[in-house]
């Protein structure tokens, strides 16, 4: 779990937010550490207009921070059951206001399944401010996600966001150097 004071620290840097919601772990029966939060769980019934969001250059994304994982290669390892966090942001062009929003980990060369974590939305100025977005300046731009691997297959998996509804989804790629690899 992430350092309270450091992710307050991330939030004046414009990395992520800080999180009221977020409880402390807390000592189970047997005097192991519980995690509290529900909302970094993966999603269980994915509606079908998620799960078909296919990528489109009207959505613009970016990966600026990983905790909890381990660079290798072109992207990021974790052991099942381990925790990652992610901070970046997600932008669908020529609008302001942003819509929900996921991390979907796709497997590359395995039938394991699609796993989706919902992802926290969040003010980011600095996105606001770049101009490519000064005709429509996206509001709660930001996206920060923490994915529990407890269930999540070992496999490598392409890490992308996708927004939406049920009227309206699109994915991005945060690429192919993005990939993380669950041991």
């Amino acid at each position: 779990m992430i350092n309270r004071s450091l992710s307050c620290l991330l939030l004046v840097a414009g990395l992520v937010g800080c999180s009221a919601t977020e409880t402390p772990p807390s000592m189970s029966t047997d005097g192991a550490l519980k995690h509290e939060r529900t909302d970094d769980r993966r999603l269980g019934d994915v509606p079908e207009w998620m799960a078909a969001a296919g990528t489109d250059d009207a959505l613009i994304c970016y990966l600026d921070a990983v905790e909890g994982g381990t660079p290798y290669g072109q992207g990021w390892q974790a052991r099942q059951g381990d925790a990652v966090r992610l901070a970046g942001w997600a932008v669908e062009q020529g609008t302001s206001e942003q819509l929900p929003a996921v991390v979907r980990l796709r497997a590359i060369s395995s039938t394991n399944p699609d796993v989706y974590f919902a992802a926290l939305r969040s003010e980011r100025p600095d996105v606001s401010a770049a101009p490519q977005f000064a005709g429509s300046p996206p509001s709660s731009a930001g996206l920060t996600a923490t994915l529990l691997l407890d269930d999540v297959a070992p496999g490598e998996y392409e890490m992308a966001y996708v927004a939406g509804n049920a009227q309206h989804a699109l994915a991005c790629s945060l690429g192919p150097e993005r990939v993380l690899r669950v041991q």
